[in-house]
């Protein structure tokens, strides 16, 4: 035919079939024809989908283990401050204790330095009395015959009787000459022989040249 099918036009009853077994065999060769390319273009997705896994897994993996040491780091910071502040409340306890230490002895040696000065005072109280206490202190009075003065009481070691390793004060009596003054600003009190029995003398002078004052 030198020209296209028109209207009217008879056509032989087996053209569509002969027409459709040739498109039938014209997709078969094409889906022959692209099917290693399908093929082909599948085994590329499959590559592309399993390198793109192994990336996805190495990239979760490097965040977890970029977390992880992150996390790490936190942990290693916050051991370390809790270190140092444990380390700072040591000092603190170490200077506190230093400082209890240092107040305890300070009170120690003041209440040792009280107890010395109270031992001082008590044993200087004590010297003072015992000294007071052996001084010849004794009240002297004229003699009842008005010729000398009597010591009444001798609280000296020395008034022991001279047979016993004493030696006993001289003491006048009636018939001894009274004692010689020394003249002067120093001249003792003498006691007059009209003085009361009991009266208070200032200063009674007895042959020992001794200035026994009440």
């Amino acid at each position: 035919m030198d020209r296209a099918p028109a209207a009217g036009d008879l056509v032989h009853p087996s053209a569509p079939h002969h027409h459709a077994a040739a498109l039938a065999a014209h997709h078969a060769a094409m889906a022959h024809a692209q099917a290693p390319a399908h093929a082909h273009h599948a085994h590329a997705h499959a590559h592309h989908a399993a390198a793109f896994a192994a990336h996805h897994a190495a990239a979760h993996a490097a965040h977890h283990a970029a977390a992880h040491a992150a996390h790490v780091a936190a942990v290693n910071a916050a051991a370390h401050h809790h270190a140092a502040h444990a380390l700072a409340a040591a000092h603190h306890a170490a200077a506190v204790n230093a400082q209890h230490a240092r107040t305890h002895a300070a009170e120690h040696l003041n209440a040792h330095a009280h107890a010395m000065a109270v031992h001082a005072y008590v044993h200087s109280a004590m010297h003072n009395a015992a000294v007071r206490g052996f001084r010849p202190r004794a009240p002297a009075r004229p003699d009842e015959d008005g010729g000398g003065v009597r010591i009444e009481e001798v609280h000296e070691p020395e008034a022991l009787d001279a047979d016993n390793g004493g030696s006993a004060p001289v003491v006048q009596s009636p018939e001894s000459p009274p004692a010689k003054a020394p003249s002067g600003a120093d001249a003792p009190i003498e006691v007059p022989a009209d003085t009361p029995t009991g009266a208070p003398t200032a200063g009674v002078v007895v042959e020992t040249g001794e200035d026994w004052s009440i």
